[in-house]
């Protein structure tokens, strides 16, 4: 887990830039491709928000209120001892609450190692 890591690198200035750097390339790769871009109010249908015989609250309901970044709700979890945790399975279990993390996961976990 991330914060097991940035223990172990803690004497090692390199490593530890290296886990860092990792990280913030993981988290864009997730913003670009996984997480879920919030609506802005500006990109409701304007036709929809004067029309006389529509609920004026309509118009928002597909405007989710929060966001949830779930890669860092992720790197803030408790450790993991994986050497007792099939991470498959883990993250099988974890679709409900990490829906797109789960499909990331599932996206990396598919590659074959060398």
């Amino acid at each position: 887990m991330y914060k097991g890591l940035r223990l172990d690198f803690a004497n090692n200035p390199s490593l530890l830039t290296d886990l860092e750097r990792s990280k913030d390339l993981l988290q864009e790769y997730y913003d670009d491709n996984y997480a879920a871009t919030p609506m802005h109010y500006k990109d409701a249908d304007n036709s929809m928000m004067y029309s006389q015989t529509l609920d004026f609250t309509s118009c928002y309901s597909s405007i989710d209120p929060e966001v949830v970044d779930e890669l860092d709700k992720y790197f803030k979890i408790k450790h993991k001892d994986f050497k007792k945790c099939n991470p498959l399975k883990w993250w099988k279990s974890q679709w409900e609450d990490w829906p797109k993390l789960y499909c990331l996961a599932c996206d990396v976990l598919c590659i074959p190692g060398l």
